[in-house]
């Protein structure tokens, strides 16, 4: 989607908090079998880790920000687990449902082509 309408938006990535850490709220059973178990970082640094791993891991080539760890933008756009958002001129154009299960990919591109 994202080379589809470059022309149109800038597609970033930002790495929130970990959805499902091993002390806050464990899925071993799903995340386990990926290899993605991990605690929730109290440290700057160890976020950013973790978002390296991630970028890696997948092969992300959007650009990434990273939160910081008292998760800010997290609250600020109650993001988690994931969140699709248009922000055009500074203001919401289109939020998403939570993710992964309650956002529309095809509701998403019909506002991009409105843009």
């Amino acid at each position: 989607m994202a080379a589809t309408y470059c022309n149109k938006a800038k597609f970033i990535f930002i790495y929130i908090r970990e959805a499902h850490a091993t002390d806050e709220w464990p899925m071993d059973y799903l995340n386990g079998g990926i290899d993605v178990c991990f605690k929730k970082p109290k440290l700057l640094h160890e976020r950013i880790f973790l978002a390296q791993k991630f970028v890696d891991r997948y092969q992300i080539q959007l650009p990434m920000y990273i939160d910081d760890v008292d998760d800010t933008i997290s609250s600020e756009y109650s993001a988690p687990p994931e969140r699709l958002y248009i922000v055009k001129n500074g203001q919401i154009y289109y939020k998403g449902g939570p993710g992964p299960m309650c956002y529309d990919l095809e509701e998403l591109e019909s506002y991009l082509q409105q843009l």
